[in-house]
């Protein structure tokens, strides 16, 4: 009578597991680096939420009429003191830790997310009038001068490298501001265009 009905197996046997496991490890083995590379790194994501924090910021001392003539275009050639600081008045719009120093041409101070921004002028568009008593940029040409406006965000305590090609190990990046306060990059910041992705990058006027 017992040998009438067969015994029903249940479950897995050791081999069925092992050669479960074996496919498992494979196909993890096929995805796991294409899901850790793109991963954004830390110092990216840092970059990133700099990029438009700084755009937010500019765009209140570009619109406060105690600083800058607000009617004006390029409303940051036109300061209303004399002795300009426009590193303070970034700052002031800021989350800073710290000392600022706002001396010079080469201002820097550090945010509350340990982000370093410096090469911050007192004087956002250094400017001099010519003979003929037209604005002219000091030192260099119109279309040179772009490329002079920029601050430059560290965003860890590494050695500097703000020059290496491998955009995964670069610590320091750029961005650029013009007269009317608007940030943006350029084609030649591949690193920092691949940061902000496509849809997201501030380009200047006339692009």
């Amino acid at each position: 009578m017992r040998n009438m009905y067969k015994r029903i197996k249940i479950g897995f046997s050791l081999a069925e597991t092992l050669l479960a496991m074996v496919i498992l490890g494979v196909i993890l083995a096929f995805i796991l680096p294409s899901i850790t590379s793109t991963k954004p790194s830390e110092s990216k994501l840092l970059y990133k939420k700099t990029f438009f924090t700084v755009s937010e910021a500019m765009m209140a001392v570009v619109n406060n009429p105690d600083l800058y003539d607000t009617t004006q275009y390029e409303v940051l050639k036109f300061p209303i003191q004399e002795n300009e600081n426009f590193c303070q008045y970034l700052a002031s719009y800021l989350n800073t830790v710290g000392n600022i120093n706002c001396e010079g041409n080469t201002g820097s101070f550090k945010l509350a997310n340990g982000v370093t921004i410096s090469n911050i002028p007192q004087k956002a568009m250094q400017r001099q009038e010519n003979s003929s008593g037209t604005t002219v940029w000091e030192g260099v040409t119109d279309a040179e001068a772009e490329n002079t406006l920029y601050f430059k965000v560290k965003t860890n305590n590494k050695d500097d490298n703000e020059n290496d090609s491998d955009c995964s190990k670069r610590n320091i990046f750029k961005i650029r501001y013009s007269a009317n306060g608007k940030i943006y990059t350029t084609e030649e910041d591949q690193c920092e265009n691949s940061i902000l992705e496509t849809g997201t990058k501030i380009q200047r006027d006339g692009e």
